[in-house]
């Protein structure tokens, strides 16, 4: 079961499934947090796993703004909901848009990341 945390105004979407060091999942444009299903039910046998939607995608909050969405705010959603989780560190995955997020995000917060996978 999913829960929601107030990142930045607007509603995040997140799972935590597991326990250990922290992998975060970041979705592609044409999928959500359930795309990532099969490997957090393999890792989450050795892993925490946070999967999460982003802005934009139900049940996460959908801002009628179109200046709410960039990959910026993207990765800044993703370092507060890493904080609010007190996450300091975490393994980082990225799907194709999710991909670019999780780059952006690896080469503004080294200090937050043991690996990224892209």
């Amino acid at each position: 079961m999913g829960s929601f945390a107030k990142i930045n105004g607007v509603d995040i979407f997140y799972e935590v499934t597991g326990e250990g060091i922290p992998i975060i999942w970041c979705h592609e444009a044409a999928a959500d947090y359930r795309s990532w299903d099969p490997q957090v039910k393999f890792f989450a046998r050795f892993f925490m796993n946070v999967t999460w939607n982003f802005r934009g995608f139900p049940p996460s909050s959908v801002p009628e703004d179109p200046a709410a969405y960039s990959e910026e705010q993207m990765v800044a959603d993703m370092h507060a909901l890493l904080r609010e989780l007190d996450i300091k560190r975490a393994h980082v995955v990225g799907l194709a848009s999710g991909a670019a997020i999780a780059l952006r995000f690896v080469l503004t917060y080294p200090e937050m990341c043991f690996s990224m996978v892209l």
